[in-house]
C-alpha cells in the first residue's frame, strides 16, 4: 500500500489506543494515528483535521446494540 493513510481514533482507553499505535506500527500500513480521547475531542480533532479514516469503538458497539434489537 503506497497511500499514507490519517486515523482517528476515538477511544477514552489509553491501553487501548496504544495497543492499536502499536498494531499499526508492526503493519505495513504507512499511517498516522491520533487519538482523541472523548467525543467532544474527537469532533475537535476532526474539524481540524483530513482523515480518511474514523474509528469509534463505542459508536459500533451502540450500533451493534441497535441492530440487535431491530432484529
Amino acid at each position: 500500500m503506497d497511500e499514507h493513510i490519517r486515523i482517528l481514533l476515538i477511544e477514552d482507553s489509553i491501553g487501548f489506543g496504544r495497543l492499536i499505535r502499536e498494531l499499526l506500527v508492526e503493519s505495513a500500513f504507512d499511517s498516522d494515528l491520533q487519538v482523541a480521547s472523548s467525543m467532544k475531542e474527537g469532533l475537535e480533532v476532526l474539524v481540524d483535521g483530513n482523515f480518511e479514516t474514523i474509528i469509534s469503538f463505542k459508536i459500533v458497539k451502540k450500533l451493534i446494540m441497535f441492530i440487535n434489537i431491530l432484529s
